[in-house]
């Protein structure tokens, strides 16, 4: 895995946190919380995520990321969200989501530059 680039890392793990936003489906259990609270603990998440991991400054690998996010986003039948990507600070290669269409890939530094 260390010879994996940035973009390649971030094509491993935009798909798996993709996954964690849509396993549900359109269920009841997907209905129980409401959209605009998931929003808030989002967006809550978010400020958290930006001050304890850090979001990495890089606009042409955030670019990539959104639009290789977008270009994913688009097949979701049931969108409940404005998906918004965005690559934090960590070594490890990894991806996670937060309420309200919060979705991180972590920056893998060492790992090559877009």
């Amino acid at each position: 895995m260390r010879s994996l680039t940035t973009r390649s890392h971030v094509l491993l793990s935009l798909p798996c946190a993709l996954m964690l936003t849509s396993c549900l489906g359109p269920s009841a259990e997907w209905m129980l919380q409401p959209v605009e609270a998931d929003r808030r603990l989002g967006a809550k998440v978010s400020r958290q995520v930006n001050e304890q991991i850090g979001i990495v400054d890089d606009p042409e690998l955030t670019s990539y990321l959104a639009a290789l996010g977008q270009r994913l986003t688009s097949h979701i039948e049931h969108q409940r969200f404005d998906y918004r990507f965005q690559i934090v600070d960590q070594k490890e290669p990894n991806a996670f989501a937060a309420p309200g269409g919060y979705i991180y890939v972590t920056s893998a530094p060492g790992r090559g530059k877009v």
